[in-house]
């Protein structure tokens, strides 16, 4: 993932646009989602094509979200489900 970090507020939201933007026609499917109390693990497929190209990519990711009532407070990246799993608190 470029330039992959730490990022907060609208840092956190512009990075996510700015990445979105380098593909043309890409979707983001759900494939997975469980919950883990305050957290919830979401299995994704992306697929698009980067800018200005005609080859078509697909990459698979995990996403931990943490609530605080109503309000997500944090959202963590992973590229294996074996890590995402590990970050929500849940096992195979």
């Amino acid at each position: 993932m470029p330039e992959a970090g730490t990022y907060r507020g609208e840092e956190a939201r512009g990075w996510l646009r700015g990445w979105v933007a380098t593909f043309e026609g890409m979707t983001i499917e759900a494939t997975e989602i469980f919950d883990a109390g305050d957290k919830v693990l979401l299995g994704t497929t992306a697929r698009g094509r980067p800018a200005g190209s005609a080859a078509s990519v697909e990459e698979r990711w995990w996403m931990v979200s943490t609530f605080r009532g109503r309000e997500v407070v944090r959202v963590e990246m992973f590229p294996k489900r074996a890590q995402a799993l590990e970050a929500a608190g849940l096992r195979e």
